[in-house]
């Protein structure tokens, strides 16, 4: 099963790949590094700022009730598949971001 994954990793990236060619916008998770993370100045950071600096998010979600606007992103830390969630106050500022390595990707369960 481990090496099926490792087929279906491998041909998402070609296709995220090819997507990227059409859409500037998104960034391949593989060119994204941990120092682009620390870039950002939590006040000072706007959601233009992360999107110029890491590309679009996977995924975006608003917790109203918390007043946060959460953005994921997949990024390499050496040699590490790493997700991350950047944090945005409810007018668009950075916040923080916190990380781990990917449980998709190391979920320690090898069907």
């Amino acid at each position: 099963m481990r090496r099926m994954l490792c087929r279906f990793v491998l041909a998402a990236a070609i296709v995220g790949s090819a997507g990227c060619a059409s859409n500037p916008d998104i960034k391949p998770w593989w060119t994204i590094k941990e120092a682009n993370f620390l870039q950002l100045r939590p006040g000072q950071a706007t959601k233009t700022d992360v999107r110029t600096l890491l590309g679009q998010p996977l995924f975006a979600a608003t917790f109203a009730r918390q007043g946060e606007e959460v953005w994921d992103y997949r990024y390499l830390d050496g040699t590490m598949i790493m997700i991350a969630w950047v944090y945005f106050d409810m007018r668009g500022v950075y916040k923080h971001y916190t990380r781990q390595p990917d449980p998709a990707y190391y979920s320690g369960v090898d069907q």
